[in-house]
């Protein structure tokens, strides 16, 4: 069995050519952790804390309709949505082989939306690298004139959102705002892209401050 770290130490990049920078620099349109007031809104969780912290849970990243999009380690397809119309449109979720985290069994999973085709199956083994779906702008997107999209160069709302997560015993390991899920680019920069923390500090500062100023 192994480890979790060597695990996360082995993700890979879901696009072959993506640049893991804010766009216009990258191909990064929308970091995890950003933007919690549209995502307390959408989720109806219009707490204060949810207003300020729970952002984006996973990330968007585009480079154009109809790019490969790959698994980011080995597993196995465990559910697909096939509904073009439903909030993540075409959807693949991969789970890893169980792994071992200080004794403890858990499961890492990962999952790719807005695809514009399916590649795989359920069940099916899929090896780190391997092309499950196409990218596209299926389901509900946020795009055309908006401060998240702007002039979207891969065309609009073309994008892929993909996250992480961590099972044990079948439940969520983690239970943050971001829907209990993971910020990814850390693992597939080898830590050099730590983004996704700054936000949540920001966020939470943010969070603080609106506290205090009812002192």
């Amino acid at each position: 069995m192994k480890t979790r770290k060597e695990f996360l130490d082995n993700i890979g990049s879901p696009l072959k050519g993506a640049i893991w920078k804010k766009y216009p620099f990258g191909s990064v349109r929308q970091y995890w952790a950003e933007n919690p007031r549209l995502y307390s809104k959408f989720f109806k969780e219009n707490d204060q804390l949810n207003y300020h912290v729970a952002g984006h849970p996973g990330i968007d990243v585009a480079t154009f309709q109809g790019d490969d999009v790959l698994s980011m380690h080995d597993g196995y397809v465990y559910a697909i949505k096939t509904d073009r119309h439903s909030l993540g449109g075409l959807v693949i979720w991969i789970a890893s082989d169980e792994l071992d985290d200080n004794g403890e069994t858990i499961v890492v999973s990962s999952v790719y939306g807005h695809l514009s085709e399916i590649k795989v199956n359920i069940g099916q083994r899929v090896e780190k690298g391997y092309i499950i779906g196409l990218e596209g702008n299926t389901g509900f997107v946020i795009s055309g004139g908006t401060p998240y999209w702007g002039n979207a160069p891969a065309g609009k709302g073309i994008h892929l959102h993909f996250g992480m997560y961590e099972f044990k015993d079948g439940k969520k390991r983690y239970n943050n705002p971001m829907k209990g899920s993971l910020d990814p680019l850390p693992f597939i920069t080898e830590g050099k892209n730590v983004e996704g923390l700054m936000i949540v500090l920001a966020n939470i500062k943010s969070y603080l401050t609106s506290l205090l100023s009812k002192f």
